[in-house]
């Protein structure tokens, strides 16, 4: 099954256990992007906004092409059990996630809009701002449910040893 949550790229079906790398490593790496996911607690505002611009950089630290990209790497250090759990959330969420997303991105071009109109209306400025930070709200809050329902597929053993892993990496 494939589920695509990034507009296109395919997040269920890669990153099996014969890819060739040492278990060791993919735990590790999956347990250094879950951490540090967990870690951020902020979220929001997903791609489709150039580095530096708002609201992505403004709002959010996680973006729906990184929340893609952190699922590709847990799902190869799970156990298949947990690999199908983490599969159906991805599924279910997919299409919400878009939703929100665009949303968010047609916030973000009203208020550019606005911004560069001949004339700048304050008040329409304003109300564009407010929307563009709602989306972006809805949008982080949905991520964070999503990164709650992946962190508790995870054992608490598993999870532990993210904790460890980002400790060691901390220094």
């Amino acid at each position: 099954m494939n589920v695509n949550i990034d507009g296109g790229t395919k997040l269920a079906t890669t990153g099996s256990l014969a890819d060739g790398r040492s278990r060791g490593m993919r735990r590790a790496l999956g347990g250094l992007l879950l951490a540090s996911l967990l870690a951020t607690g902020v979220v929001g505002v997903a791609g489709g906004h150039p580095a530096g611009h708002a609201p992505r950089d403004t709002y959010s630290q996680i973006d729906l092409k990184h929340l893609h990209a952190i699922f590709e790497h847990l799902i190869t250090v799970v156990s298949p059990e947990q690999q199908a759990a983490m599969r159906a959330i991805g599924g279910a969420v997919h299409e919400d996630l878009q939703a929100l997303n665009q949303q968010a991105s047609a916030a973000h071009r009203r208020k550019v809009g606005l911004l560069l109109q001949g004339r700048i209306d304050r008040a329409a400025l304003e109300r564009a701002r407010a929307d563009e930070i709602e989306a972006a709200e809805r949008l982080a809050e949905r991520i964070d449910a999503v990164l709650l329902d992946l962190a508790e597929v995870m054992t608490p053993d598993q999870r532990a040893r993210l904790r460890d892993h980002v400790k060691e990496q901390e220094g």
